[in-house]
């Protein structure tokens, strides 16, 4: 359910709202989840991460409006994009707290078979009015592949598979850095150039994902303690010693 609301009600804000205003809400999936994994999964928020949440923020808004050049206005639309924040969010911490120990493959099949109903039910619904058009051609095919392929199946698999490891807010910060990796494949492959907002936003972005980590898996040394029952045995030896 988590997973189709987040993706229903971010497509549902995009037909209201700006593409700015998408990205920059967006950027709440990471305190939301923080918040949820320290509330349901007793995950400790420290306050380099907090700082680096600060960072991320201030990055995204740099990335995503070319340091205020682009111009931007929050309205009741955008709360959409927030329920979705909350709706991707909840997802991570259902499945740490209840489906890490199922197989990828079940999780896969079940969240994209149930969600493809929820979504089509929702189609059939609420856009009865709005024609559809299908096109069924050889790139229209190859780009429904690829992306069932490399998003879905490849993409979800590493993100469940990484959920076993790391905690789920860290993976929340690692996830808000998608415009960063967008961006490294709109290079790559479409040949789109970068321009200087861009590489500062990411670079601030990234800044937060490295303060956020300081202190996050520091082991404290454990001093060499006795046991309850090491002095007896200590103040026997001492006793037949003297004996």
């Amino acid at each position: 359910l988590t997973g189709v609301v987040g993706p229903g009600l971010y497509m549902i804000g995009l037909r209201h709202s700006s593409v700015v205003n998408a990205v920059l809400m967006m950027t709440f999936v990471t305190p939301i989840a923080a918040f949820l994994a320290h509330v349901f999964l007793k995950e400790q928020i420290s306050r380099w991460y907090l700082l680096g949440l600060v960072f991320l923020f201030g990055g995204m808004l740099v990335y995503s409006t070319e340091f205020f050049q682009i111009p931007f206005r929050f309205s009741w639309n955008d709360l959409y994009f927030l329920g979705a924040a909350a709706g991707y969010a909840a997802s991570d911490i259902v499945y740490k707290k209840f489906l890490s120990h199922m197989s990828h493959e079940l999780i896969l099949l079940s969240r994209n078979l149930l969600g493809g109903l929820f979504i089509l039910l929702g189609i059939m619904i609420f856009s009865v009015e709005i024609p559809m058009e299908l096109s069924l051609n050889r790139e229209a095919m190859l780009g429904i592949g690829l992306i069932v392929l490399l998003p879905m199946l490849f993409g979800q698999t590493l993100w469940y598979s990484a959920l076993e490891y790391i905690n789920a807010k860290e993976a929340a910060f690692i996830d808000a850095l998608y415009p960063i990796s967008s961006a490294a494949v709109a290079y790559l492959i479409l040949g789109e150039h970068l321009n200087l907002f861009e590489l500062l936003g990411g670079g601030i972005m990234i800044l937060g994902l490295i303060i956020s980590q300081i202190h996050a898996h520091r082991k404290h040394p454990h001093l060499p303690t006795l046991h309850k029952e090491e002095p007896t045995k200590h103040l026997r030896l001492r006793h037949l010693k003297h004996c």
